[in-house]
């Protein structure tokens, strides 16, 4: 796999444009490789003895007998809650993580009789925790603001070079969403039909505050949104 990225996306580019999207292209393939690899390694419990149905409850015991499948399926119960509130920090930090729980637990049920399916809904839970508390931890930290803005380089005009920063500034990046928000400027200016002038200027302002998010000590963890009593902070 690693080497079907590597061909995919070579590193040996010369452009910064073309290194940083296939370093991003090359990162988004290792955390899945890295997300099978671990999935493989644990051992799934042989069923002792017949199965029986749960006496309880609405849940399901028995239907996903697939570690892997079973963390997939959580983690997008917790991010499609996620979404469907809007990404809204106020929710996080008030009543999404007991929602969320309350959905996992559904879903997967933790009173099944089967050896194998106490042992795939555990898994399941726990990633779906997992994913509930990037999402709370990244709501709970604010995103510094970089100081200044980047300057037009030689060569570029300053109405096209500003055109890039502005755009990188109103897709409203942040400290817990720096890949996919990077992959968000790049289909904009592809949109766009950018030239390298505006690419320059919005890659430059993606770069400053990526710098900024890594310099900010207290920032531990990763997460998918950041923002301060229910509202996200824009980077100015």
């Amino acid at each position: 796999a690693k080497r079907a990225l590597l061909n995919e996306f070579p590193d040996n580019c010369h452009t910064e444009i073309d290194i940083g999207v296939n370093q991003v292209a090359r990162d988004a393939g290792d955390n899945r490789i890295n997300q099978i690899v671990s999935s493989c390694s644990r051992p799934v419990p042989r069923p002792s003895g017949r199965p029986r149905e749960p006496t309880r409850g609405p849940g399901k015991c028995g239907k996903i007998t697939s570690a892997f499948a079973a963390e997939d399926i959580a983690v997008n119960i917790v991010n499609d809650m996620w979404r469907s509130e809007g990404e809204r920090c106020g929710y996080a930090t008030s009543v999404f993580e007991r929602d969320a729980k309350r959905a996992l637990l559904n879903e997967f049920p933790d009173n099944c009789h089967t050896e194998i399916d106490i042992g795939v809904n555990q898994v399941a839970r726990d990633a779906g925790d997992n994913r509930i508390n990037q999402i709370v931890s990244s709501c709970s930290r604010p995103v510094p603001r970089p100081s200044g803005r980047p300057r037009a380089p030689t060569g570029c005009s300053s109405r096209d070079y500003d055109g890039g920063v502005r755009m990188t500034e109103r897709l409203r990046v942040t400290c817990g969403s720096l890949d996919r928000d990077y992959l968000k400027i790049q289909q904009e200016l592809a949109v766009s039909r950018a030239n390298d002038c505006v690419w320059k200027g919005a890659i430059d302002k993606f770069d400053e505050i990526k710098r900024s998010c890594r310099n900010e000590e207290s920032f531990k963890g990763y997460g998918n949104k950041s923002g301060k009593n229910g509202k996200d902070l824009e980077i100015e």
